[in-house]
């Protein structure tokens, strides 16, 4: 997934950073690829130090997939924690205070987070980046959150088409907050009155 948004996002220009969880704070090849501890709010804002440096702006667009795994994970309730919760505060810390007037979307990625038309196999613990996502945004008003979650078990070009809505998404700014793609749809949370 993180693949095939990267090489989309590279086609028309976008400046493509990469961020992985390591154990700690490394620049791992010059074209902005770097290695962070998850929940280190220090990481993450040398990740910006170093981009500032080499002459960007902040991002405006941050596409979060670390929650995004290939087979149910048998995560402990630490890892599922630094995963879906501290790895989204950390670097939205860090983005506030680096960006002081810039506004920036965190787009969290997932798999297996809804069950939308009956399909299974939820991984729970992922339920955790939920938090984040509904409060970064109260606390910081130029820091707005989604939740989208994906199927990886698609066929290749449903998983395009996955990977075309993820861009829409995430430069739309946040304006849908919990958003699924399932079966080639777009599924978003609503409430009406009853």
């Amino acid at each position: 997934m993180g693949a095939a948004l990267a090489t989309r996002l590279h086609a028309p220009g976008v400046r493509v950073t990469r961020v992985h969880a390591a154990a700690g704070f490394e620049r791992l090849a010059a074209d902005a690829f770097f290695a962070v501890r998850a929940g280190s709010r220090a990481d993450h804002a040398q990740v910006l130090a170093a981009l500032r440096a080499d002459g960007q702006a902040p991002p405006q667009v941050v596409l979060h997939l670390w929650n995004v795994t290939a087979q149910a994970a048998d995560a402990t309730q630490a890892e599922a924690r630094e995963r879906g919760f501290h790895s989204l505060l950390a670097p939205a810390q860090a983005l506030v205070e680096a960006a002081k007037a810039a506004p920036c979307h965190l787009a969290v990625v997932s798999n297996r987070l809804h069950d939308v038309a009956g399909e299974g196999g939820q991984d729970t613990a992922k339920a955790l980046l939920l938090g984040p996502v509904t409060v970064i945004p109260q606390e910081y008003a130029r820091l707005p959150c989604s939740s989208l979650d994906v199927e990886l078990a698609a066929p290749r070009q449903r998983l395009q088409r996955h990977v075309e809505l993820l861009v829409a998404d995430a430069a739309a700014g946040g304006h849908a907050q919990l958003v699924t793609y399932r079966g080639g749809r777009r599924w978003v949370l609503g409430l009406k009155p009853l």
